[in-house]
């Protein structure tokens, strides 16, 4: 299970925040009492409806759950990870960020959406869900994500008067997916979250 290792490395590496696994409904209960079990008092799963469109199907139906991460609402902050990744040194700092912050993509003032640093938004959580509902064609979470904020950059904002996502430092994007299955999180349909709350949050405690 992925997200098992990928919870071990978060929990080692010191940080205070909440880590909130992201469940589909195609993880059953086990994987659930076993994430929970981990350590009852920082994992907290939380149950996440499918984000469908034309081309759902059960090889792809994880391709856009990362933006339930938006509707974290009791969080200030919130830090979202693919389940195939794995943390080799505190994130906390990322909490202090100012804008909606992602690593850089394949390609020029692309994004990748494997890493994300976020400020929940019911709001522009139900308009990625709708834009991805809208997808027939092959397109990627981090391709629906860079329409929305090429439209609408404000909507990076935080606090701030900067428009437009922040382009956080490369090595934040050594997440060996060797760590996960052949087909990735797919399988267990898992997505994992860090969330913080209140003035203290850079130090990730509630």
């Amino acid at each position: 299970l992925p997200a098992v290792v990928l919870l071990m490395s978060l929990l080692r590496s010191g940080t205070d925040a909440q880590l909130i696994p992201l469940l589909t409904p195609r993880v059953s209960k086990q994987p659930e009492e076993i994430l929970r079990m981990m350590a009852p008092s920082r994992v907290k799963p939380r149950r996440i409806r499918d984000v469908r469109w034309p081309g759902f199907t059960e090889a792809t139906h994880c391709r856009y759950a990362r933006f339930r991460a938006f509707g974290l609402s009791g969080f200030d902050r919130v830090i979202y990870l693919d389940a195939d990744s794995f943390v080799v040194a505190p994130l906390d700092t990322l909490f202090k960020v100012d804008r909606l912050g992602a690593v850089p993509g394949a390609y020029p003032r692309s994004l990748s959406s494997s890493l994300l640093v976020l400020k929940p938004s019911i709001d522009m959580m139900e308009n990625l869900v709708t834009r991805s509902e809208a997808q027939f064609d092959d397109v990627g979470a981090a391709q629906v994500l860079e329409g929305h904020l090429d439209e609408r950059s404000e909507d990076a904002r935080f606090d701030g008067e900067t428009e437009g996502w922040l382009s956080l430092d490369a090595k934040y994007a050594l997440a060996p997916s060797m760590l996960s299955d052949p087909a990735g999180a797919k399988l267990d349909g898992i997505r994992t979250a860090l969330g913080t709350r209140g003035e203290r949050s850079a130090h990730g405690r509630a």
